[in-house]
C-alpha cells in the first residue's frame, strides 16, 4: 500500500500481548510467524487494534500437515469474519476503531470407528493492519497514474470510488496529473465529474501551472477555459481575477517553481 510497515515477530503475536501495537496514520502493523502449535480442541489468538472505521485486515495462513483450522475475527464480541481449512488468503474491512481478536481454532477430528484425533496443529501465519487512511491515499495514486496513463473508461471507474479533487500526499489531484501529461480526454472527463480547476498543491502549483511546468500548452489553455468559466459572471466578458492564473504576471512569483518566459507565453 505504499506506506511504512512495522513488523510484530511470533513472540510477541501470542495471547500473552495485552497491548498490541496500534497502526499509526502513517504506518500499518504485520504480525507473522512461521509456525506456531495450536492445542487440541484449543485456540491461539493474539489481540491487534483497528484504528478507524474502514481498516482492512489482510490475513494469510498455512495449516501444516494437511489439517485445517477455523480462523475468525473478533471485535466487540461480534464475529467480523470466519473461515475453515487448510489455507486461505483474503481481506477483511473492520466496522469500527478497537480492539480486534485474530484467533484459530482447532476441531476436533474424528476418523474409522469413532477414533478422536487428539494432537496438536501447527499454523504459519501473516495477518496485517492497514489504517483507512492509507487504503484512501492507494484510490488516489491510482487515480493519478489512471489520469496519466489510462483510458477515460478506466477514470471513470475509478471516480466512482474516490472523488476527482482528492489529492495525494504531495496535494497533487488528477487534474493535475492529467494536466501534467496533457492528457485532455483525462481533463475533460475529471473536470465533468466536479474536479476543482483551481487547487493547488504543497507547493501553491494549480493544474494550469502544472502543465506550464511540462509545456503542455493545450493542457493549459484547457484548465484557463475551466478557470475562466468557473469565475466569470453569467454572460460577462470580464477575465477573471489574476489569482485564478496563480500569479502569472511579467514577473513571476515564487510558486511558479521555475516555469520559463517562453511557457508563460503559451498562455
Amino acid at each position: 500500500y505504499g506506506a511504512a510497515m512495522r513488523i510484530v515477530p511470533a513472540d510477541r503475536s501470542s495471547a500473552h500481548l495485552s497491548f498490541p501495537p496500534s497502526p499509526t496514520k502513517h504506518e500499518s502493523v504485520k504480525f507473522r510467524a512461521k509456525s506456531v502449535e495450536v492445542p487440541p480442541g484449543g485456540a491461539f489468538s493474539f489481540p491487534l487494534h483497528s484504528p478507524g472505521p474502514g481498516s482492512l485486515v489482510r490475513v494469510a495462513f498455512q495449516v501444516h500437515d494437511g489439517k485445517e483450522l477455523e480462523f475468525e475475527l473478533w471485535q466487540g464480541g461480534a464475529r467480523v469474519h470466519a473461515v475453515l481449512g487448510e489455507a486461505h488468503e483474503g481481506e477483511v474491512v473492520v466496522p469500527a476503531e478497537g480492539l480486534c481478536e485474530a484467533r484459530w481454532a482447532q476441531q476436533f477430528s474424528w476418523v474409522g470407528a469413532g477414533m478422536l484425533i487428539w494432537s496438536p496443529v501447527t499454523v504459519s501465519y501473516e495477518v496485517v493492519v492497514v489504517p483507512p487512511q492509507h487504503l484512501a491515499h492507494a484510490r488516489v495514486r491510482q487515480l493519478l497514474q489512471i489520469a496519466r496513463h489510462g483510458t477515460v473508461a478506466e477514470l471513470q471507474a475509478a471516480l466512482e470510488n474516490t472523488p476527482p479533487s482528492d489529492s495525494d500526499e504531495a496535494g497533487l489531484t488528477a487534474l493535475h496529473a492529467a494536466a501534467a501529461a496533457g492528457r485532455l480526454d483525462s481533463l475533460e472527463a475529471l473536470l465533468a465529474a466536479g474536479a476543482e480547476p483551481d487547487a493547488v498543491d504543497c507547493r501553491g502549483v494549480t493544474p494550469l501551472l502544472a502543465a506550464c511546468e511540462h509545456v503542455q500548452t493545450e493542457a493549459a489553455q484547457a484548465s484557463l477555459v475551466s478557470l475562466r468559466d468557473r469565475t466569470r459572471p453569467s454572460g460577462s466578458e470580464t477575465s477573471f481575477p489574476p489569482r485564478h492564473l496563480g500569479g502569472i504576471s511579467a514577473t513571476p512569483p515564487r510558486h511558479l517553481g521555475g516555469i520559463s518566459a517562453a511557457s508563460r507565453r503559451h498562455l
